[in-house]
């Protein structure tokens, strides 16, 4: 059985949730980008795939995962957004197209909506 794994990561830390097979969430944190610590988060986790948003310093933590042996896929941060906003379990359900910034996306967009806060 496979866990999927999302991170959301930072320059110094990633927010991380590990989901089930059925999209039951198993755990949830802030982990700090070594690789111990990462270490400690997926202990007892089994197998598990990840997705991380690619980033100018999102690349170490893929390096760490290749090294832990775990599936991983850097997706565009635009494809996130869709994911999250068309999936009713996941997220707010507002058109992300009515917003320009999410079709010319820009790391100051983060906070321009109650969607993307």
């Amino acid at each position: 059985m496979n866990n999927y794994m999302g991170i959301d990561h930072h320059k110094q830390y990633s927010h991380i949730t590990m989901l089930n097979e059925k999209g039951k969430k198993l755990k949830s944190g802030r982990v700090a980008n070594y690789r111990s610590e990462l270490e400690r988060f997926l202990d007892g986790s089994g197998d598990v795939k990840a997705v991380i948003e690619a980033g100018r310093s999102s690349y170490t933590m893929v390096d760490i995962l290749d090294e832990l042996s775990i599936d991983v896929t850097i997706a565009h941060p635009y494809d996130l957004i869709l994911a999250v906003w068309t999936e009713p379990a996941l997220g707010p359900q507002t058109d992300p197209h009515k917003h320009q910034h999410h079709r010319d996306f820009n790391e100051d967009a983060y906070d321009c909506c109650e969607g993307c806060s």
